[in-house]
C-alpha cells in the first residue's frame, strides 16, 4: 500500500511544521485557529492575527493588497437565519 505521511493516521494532530501550508497562518506560523480571510485576495490566517494585524496595517500580509475587509468563518449548530438581521430601510443599508 502507499506510506502514509506523519500524523495522517489515527486522526493525531498534525506538527504546525508538517501542516499543509493553506492551512499555516502565515502571521504566527501555526495551524489556523478560527480561520478568517481578507477581502479581496481571501488569503486565510487565524482570526485574532488578522485582527491584530489590520489594526496596524491595512495590507494583506501575504500579497500586500489592500484588505477592504476581514470575513470570519461561523460555526454553529443554529440556523444561519438566527445570526442575519434585515435593514427594511435601504437608503440607510446602502447608503
Amino acid at each position: 500500500g502507499a506510506a502514509k505521511g506523519p500524523g495522517m493516521e489515527g486522526g493525531e494532530p498534525l506538527d504546525p511544521s508538517e501542516a499543509p501550508e493553506d492551512y499555516r497562518c502565515a502571521i504566527c506560523l501555526d495551524n489556523i485557529s478560527n480561520m478568517a480571510c481578507v477581502d479581496p485576495c481571501f488569503h486565510r490566517f487565524c482570526s485574532g492575527c488578522i485582527q491584530r494585524w489590520a489594526t496596524m496595517r491595512a495590507v494583506c500580509p501575504l500579497c500586500r493588497q489592500p484588505i477592504d475587509r476581514v470575513l470570519h468563518t461561523v460555526r454553529s449548530s443554529k440556523s444561519p437565519s438566527d445570526f442575519l438581521s434585515f435593514d427594511t430601510n435601504t437608503e440607510t443599508a446602502f447608503p
